[in-house]
């Protein structure tokens, strides 16, 4: 897996072009298509998702930051059909 450190903007613009999420927020949780908006005030943790690509929104010491992970040619992936 790659790992691409994001700010926290590219996290979200390049979070949005996936098809699903997993957001966690102070209110609620949701899981499946990537919700039209996405209030960061009361985020916790964001990640959105394809089949090779994983874009994460997260909390350290209080700020939101960003991470990539993509898929390369030679990982050792478990899939479950």
């Amino acid at each position: 897996m790659k790992l691409e450190c994001l700010t926290a903007e590219e996290a979200l613009r390049r979070g949005r072009a996936l098809p699903w999420a997993l957001v966690r927020s102070l209110g609620g949780m949701s899981l499946g298509a990537v919700p039209e908006t996405i209030e960061t005030e009361e985020l916790v943790e964001a990640r959105f998702f394809d089949a090779h690509t994983e874009v994460r929104l997260f909390r350290r010491d209080g700020a939101l930051q960003g991470a990539a992970l993509t898929e390369e040619d030679g990982d050792n992936m478990l899939e479950r059909v």
